[in-house]
């Protein structure tokens, strides 16, 4: 009788098992979003006019990037992780951010804002373009936003005093 009772409770455990087994097979994670999309908008924080943005040498700026998720499935908002991404150089290749990338969670619809400092130096007097992306978790472009500058050189005042005396 005692070894009816242990062969009846190995089997239980083994089917126990099995089912533990057969149930976890059937779990699915959680899909990716059907649809990976996103808006992105590029602020100058402290410039002086917009479209093109106008910089002035030797100043120091906030670049915000704002970033909204739009991911769907089904056609439900859902959460997804998203690559964003800035750059800024002058058209002479004068590197004002350097290519920055992150990967960043956002949850269904939420928007986020990414600051970067960018400097101004002195005597360079060019325009250029900020560029921000999106990219998908394989790194596939969503969407992108540019913004152009232009960067303004300080007047020169040239001046001088003349003393005659006799």
């Amino acid at each position: 009788m005692e070894d009816r009772k242990k062969a009846a409770i190995a089997l239980g455990l083994v089917g126990g098992i099995g089912t533990l087994l057969y149930l976890t097979t059937r779990v699915k994670a959680v899909p990716p979003p059907e649809v990976t999309a996103a808006t992105v908008q590029i602020e100058v924080i402290g410039a002086e006019s917009h479209s093109p943005v106008t910089l002035k040498e030797g100043e120091s700026y906030t670049v915000r990037v704002t970033v909204t998720n739009q991911s769907t499935r089904a056609g439900v908002p859902v959460e997804a992780t998203l690559g964003v991404g800035i750059t800024s150089v002058t058209e002479l290749g004068y590197v004002l951010i350097p290519g920055q990338e992150s990967s960043e969670h956002f949850a269904p619809n939420e928007t986020k804002t990414f600051d970067y400092t960018m400097d101004v130096p002195s005597d360079i007097g060019q325009s250029g373009s900020i560029v921000a992306w999106v990219t998908d978790p394989a790194g596939a472009d969503i969407v992108s936003a540019t913004e152009r500058f232009t960067i303004t050189m300080p007047e020169i005042v040239y001046g001088a005093t003349i003393a005659i005396g006799v």
